[in-house]
């Protein structure tokens, strides 16, 4: 229940980054093509999100998402997205990214349940 409940506080976090990575004021540009973007991972103990900064090349909503993916870069964070997740589709509208995940392990949804 404690991994469901931070995987759903994760995407909303998700949501708060791509509308970021859309507004060039909200993101630290770093060179002409790289921006910094603010991805957030849960501590040891999963009790809170950390915030942790990455420069990324040319910055869409799927590349933020991808970094989120593929977890964090400091060992003492903890990904709250599975690995093994594919993102099919991603739509900005109003402002609220709606993002489209694809598990490619059915094992983790029955862990989780």
């Amino acid at each position: 229940m404690k991994k469901i409940v931070l995987c759903i506080i994760s995407l909303v976090f998700c949501m708060g980054l791509l509308v970021s990575c859309s507004n060039k004021t909200a993101a630290e540009t770093i060179s002409k093509n790289e921006e910094l973007i603010k991805l957030y991972f849960s501590d040891e103990n999963a009790e809170y999100l950390v915030e942790e900064k990455r420069s990324i090349e040319d910055v869409t909503p799927q590349k933020a998402i991808q970094a989120l993916i593929e977890g964090p870069k400091g060992k003492e964070l903890k990904s709250l997205l599975p690995k093994e997740l594919e993102v099919v589709d991603i739509v900005v509208k109003d402002g609220v990214a709606y993002v489209k995940f694809l598990f490619l392990n059915m094992e983790i949804m029955d862990q989780a349940q």
